[in-house]
């Protein structure tokens, strides 16, 4: 109420100076000398007040992009012919849900292949445990008659060395099974992966934003063939200049809308990262903020609107914007000294909500030119015509 008890004395200081300019010099003395008391002749007049001390609310507006927080391609992870497709665009797809298959009759047959070889590894791997066997047990009768001296020295070495060659060869047979194990395993692998789908961590759902390949065509491993979005939540990006890196930090609340969706709702977003270093090329700070979009109203990539409000303080020192004026690219405020002189003061301002702005430093403590300061220079005389606190 102050605030606007004060914009409104303002108004109607504009409006009486429009009408009434300047005021006249003080009419002569007798003997048609001019008074040497008071304000000199022409002496513009201005209006002044002093730094109001007030809470100072303000609510900032950037333009943000709407981004999916994860973007992938699903890929063909072996080569083939495409031969069904099962999601097309705007699809929703849950993880691991099947979204296409390809000709899988050479896999099939690679299997079967494997598979064949794997059971003639197994035979060859029970032949020769049976030799290995029985070559442990020719080891054993000839260790006996040696010792009954019916069997001589080297006819013992003779079996001794078939029973390792017969242990050597099982080794190798056990080998070439578990060589034709691996590569069923591959080939049940690569004909799995004729099913086209694509995996995630959590429970959230995937749409499908663009279908890169036709029915019919052959595509190789690694062939891109859908692009999928997340939409729920979305991000959020907001590229701060300089002069607002202060604004939206982590863990904030702000507030979004979308015009061309709906003009009338609000959307509740929270801050979640800022870069903490401007970008070379831009320099802009990168700030992502979490929107939460359970009804799909939002897509990726549409431009929104977020909305800030920093944190209120009850007392900071304010002027009205038109206070501020500028002099050789410096920004300050006259001000009227005891002599009725206007003094050019240099400021630095900080926030403003379009009608009264944040006064950092220096703020001053004499009354402070806000009407008929325009064409004035630094130590005029003025005449103050209407004073506000």
């Amino acid at each position: 109420m102050k605030k606007n008890i004060f914009i409104l004395a303002l108004s109607l200081l504009a409006v009486y100076l429009w009408f009434n300019g300047s005021p006249t010099a003080e009419k002569p003395q007798a003997g048609g000398m001019p008074s040497m008391g008071g304000v000199s002749r022409g002496a513009p007049s201005v209006a002044v007040t002093h730094v109001l001390h007030a809470p100072l609310n303000i609510k900032q507006t950037f333009t943000a992009v709407t981004q999916s927080p994860e973007q992938f391609s699903v890929a063909a992870r072996v080569g083939g012919t495409l031969q069904e497709v099962m999601v097309e665009i705007g699809d929703e797809v849950q993880s691991g849900q099947l979204m296409a298959r390809l000709d899988d009759e050479e896999y099939r047959l690679t299997l079967a292949q494997a598979q064949a070889e794997l059971l003639v590894a197994q035979a060859n791997e029970e032949d020769s445990a049976a030799r290995a066997a029985l070559a442990k047990a020719n080891l054993e009768r000839a260790r006996s008659l040696r010792q009954q001296n019916i069997m001589s020295t080297a006819e013992l070495d003779q079996v001794i060395a078939d029973w390792q060659a017969q242990e050597a060869r099982l080794r190798v047979s056990q080998a070439q099974v578990e060589q034709q194990e691996i590569a069923v395993q591959r080939a049940e692998l690569q004909l799995s992966r004729t099913r086209i789908s694509a995996d995630w961590n959590h429970d959230s759902v995937r749409m499908v934003e663009r279908r890169l390949v036709q029915r019919g065509s052959f595509v190789s491993a690694g062939t891109p063939l859908f692009s999928l979005v997340q939409v729920q939540p979305l991000t959020a990006v907001v590229t701060l200049a300089q002069r607002d890196y202060h604004a939206l930090n982590p863990g904030e609340a702000v507030e979004i809308s979308a015009p061309s969706v709906d003009p009338q709702r609000r959307w509740q977003g929270t801050v979640r990262r800022k870069a903490p270093a401007f970008d070379e090329e831009s320099r802009h700070a990168r700030v992502e903020i979490e929107l939460p979009n359970s009804e799909g109203l939002l897509q990726p990539g549409m431009f929104i609107n977020v909305h800030w409000a920093p944190p209120s303080h009850e007392n900071v020192p304010q002027l009205p914007l038109n206070a501020i004026v500028l002099r050789d690219a410096t920004a300050g405020v006259f001000v009227v000294d005891d002599e009725d002189r206007a003094r050019f003061r240099a400021v630095q301002t900080g926030r403003d909500d379009g009608t009264m702005v944040e006064i950092l430093s220096p703020v001053p403590e004499e009354p402070v030119i806000v009407m008929g300061h325009d064409r004035l220079n630094d130590g005029a005389t003025v005449k103050v015509v209407d004073e506000t606190s």
